[in-house]
């Protein structure tokens, strides 16, 4: 088992955010648009976000052909997925809240009934906050649909329900994966694990 996983499998409790970065056209996109946000003004290190769940799991909202039955489907929104598809990312951080048991458990609820209602991913929404963070500095997102929501916006909703906010100056359907790894409070453990 690949070393990332097993302290994974020591460490991380359910409802962890893992920050994760790829290397790749979109997600050098995505992680340049979010230089307007970091401290140096370069692009930012991650392009996703995902929760750790039980069972050696993550719940993330992504839109990807997935391998399916000898062929191929698309995986549109909120799902659960292995865990092994963090390894695909060139960086990945583990970050753990200083939050209770109940807080957990309300988080883990939360996250599960935006799975059951079946959420898509927001590309609309996606665009709509790269808009805010360049041109028009809006709090809200616009293009954000009520039914849809991109994996940083996914996280920052699950977090709401525990009354965190990633960043004050917009909503939770307008988090930035950048935001969220610039979220500090007393307590706060961000873990490297690839850097």
């Amino acid at each position: 088992m690949d070393s990332i996983l097993k302290y994974m499998e020591t460490v991380a409790q359910p409802m962890d955010i893992l920050l994760l970065g790829r290397d790749s056209f979109l997600g050098r996109l995505i992680q340049f648009a979010q230089r307007v946000q970091t401290k140096d003004g370069k692009p930012s290190l991650w392009s996703h976000c995902a929760l750790y769940a039980e069972d050696d799991d993550i719940l993330e909202s992504t839109i990807d052909l997935e391998k399916f039955e000898g062929g191929r489907r698309l995986d549109n929104g909120v799902q659960y997925n292995p865990i092994e598809r963090i390894l695909t990312y060139d960086r990945i951080m583990l970050i753990q809240l200083p939050i209770t048991p109940i807080q957990r458990e309300v988080l883990i609820k939360r996250a599960d009934r935006l799975y059951k209602d079946r959420l898509t991913y927001s590309i609309s929404g996606l665009l709509g906050s790269l808009l805010s963070y360049w041109i028009f500095r809006w709090q809200s997102n616009p293009l954000q649909t009520k039914h849809s929501l991109y994996c940083s916006a996914f996280v920052a909703l699950v977090y709401e329900a525990i009354q965190v906010d990633f960043d004050p100056h917009h909503t939770a359907r307008n988090t930035s994966p950048e935001m969220i790894y610039q979220y500090h409070c007393e307590g706060i453990k961000k873990i490297p694990l690839r850097m």
